[in-house]
């Protein structure tokens, strides 16, 4: 078996091996080439930095993104048939190897609460925990209180939500990426709540089949979080992805009555 850089492939070939290597997965992936694609492009996924393991072709990968010295795991997954051979460590290891060579100095990840093993092999590589995303989906209802909200350029909300920010936006929904949808022509909204003349919650849209993904969201209480997350959905499904567990916009979600439909760890390693 060999390692070589994920630039090597094809992207047909780079999508079916994603593919595979979520098969069986607690959430099953399965993406187009037009979606994986749009995974490289708006999470700055390094495909001279990634790495694969060739077998009888491609068995094994792990996805680096990097955004100057700071990287992310865009995804580790090996072919069903070559699992518990230690190859999911033996590529990510590689990979993060060369992301380190290519001056990162900081790399972090999610990884689902319920996959214990992944999270043992990310604490055996030194991974810490730095908190806890929850992924919320929010069904369409008309039966809410009404709210509205100020439709607003996409880059006076994210200038509000920036100066409102205590911690970092988990990696696919930081400021690079909001850049990069835009980049790609892809229509986001800007919103913002009022009280009394003063901006109290402000949020960044993107509307997906009929419903309604927060690629953005800051709000200083749960009422505030509440208005803007309904006034968001109008009605419509809406999604909320990543975001932590004890930020007022999770405790808003879930007294709206949204499903909890996964958590994750947010890991980070220091290089």
């Amino acid at each position: 078996m060999s390692l070589v850089a994920a630039s090597v492939f094809d992207l047909s070939t780079l999508t079916e091996l994603f593919n595979a290597g979520y098969s069986g997965y607690e959430f099953p992936v399965q993406l187009s080439d037009e979606a994986f694609q749009d995974h490289v492009t708006l999470y700055d996924v390094d495909l001279e930095s990634s790495r694969v393991v060739i077998a009888d072709g491609p068995v094994s990968f792990a996805l680096v993104g990097q955004r100057g010295d700071a990287g992310w795991i865009g995804g580790v997954g090996t072919r069903p048939v070559y699992r518990r051979r230690g190859l999911g460590e033996r590529v990510l290891v590689a990979a993060i190897e060369t992301a380190k060579s290519r001056g990162c100095r900081e790399i972090g990840l999610e990884v689902l609460e319920a996959n214990e093993a992944a999270t043992w092999l990310y604490r055996k590589l030194g991974f810490r925990l730095v908190r806890d995303l929850a992924v919320w989906a929010l069904p369409a209802s008309d039966d809410r209180p009404p709210a509205t909200a100020l439709v607003v350029d996409v880059d006076d909300a994210q200038a509000w939500i920036a100066a409102q920010r205590r911690d970092p936006e988990p990696w696919q929904r930081a400021d690079p990426t909001i850049a990069a949808l835009q980049r790609r022509g892809i229509s986001l909204t800007g919103l913002l709540v009022e009280r009394r003349g003063e901006i109290a919650a402000a949020a960044i849209t993107r509307e997906q089949d009929q419903r309604v993904a927060v690629m953005q969201i800051a709000a200083p209480d749960e009422a505030a979080a509440t208005e803007i997350l309904v006034a968001a959905a109008a009605g419509r499904s809406l999604t909320l992805t990543n975001v932590p567990l004890d930020d007022p916009a999770s405790h808003a979600i879930d007294q709206l009555g949204a499903d909890r439909v996964a958590v994750q760890h947010e890991m980070t390693l220091t290089l």
